[in-house]
């Protein structure tokens, strides 16, 4: 049976060089299709649990946490829902930076919760020791 197998590849080199190629690139395809998958999933839980909040606030129908856009009204409704303690507005600025494409800087309140649990590792925060 074997032989046969090998008789077959070996006859038609052409069909089981494309055959190889389209099994490769489909495998290929779906490593990638995963490991953008779990990218997307990491940023997502990263946002929803910045400045160590419970969770987070997207606007819906959008595939892409960074892509939510909500009106600073909806911060001021969250905070005065009877079991929410506090609210922060976040502001993401993604590929505006031009030395660096794939950054993402981040606006904070810096009276939130959000912006006073950061840890700084260099510099100084914006408007402090200035």
């Amino acid at each position: 049976m074997t032989g046969l197998i090998i008789n077959n590849l070996r006859r038609r080199i052409a069909r089981t060089l494309l055959a190889s190629l389209g099994i490769g690139v489909g495998v290929a395809t779906i490593v990638a299709l995963l490991s953008i998958t779990t990218g997307l999933k990491q940023t997502a839980s990263g946002l929803i649990h910045l400045g160590r909040a419970s969770f987070g606030v997207f606007q819906a129908g959008v595939g892409d946490p960074t892509a939510s856009v909500l009106p600073e009204r909806a911060v001021a409704k969250l905070r005065q829902h009877p079991d929410v303690a506090a609210a922060d507005p976040i502001l993401l600025i993604i590929e505006g930076i031009k030395r660096d494409t794939s950054a993402v800087a981040f606006g904070l309140d810096p009276n939130g919760f959000t912006a006073k649990r950061l840890v700084l590792l260099s510099g100084a925060a914006p408007g402090r020791g200035r």
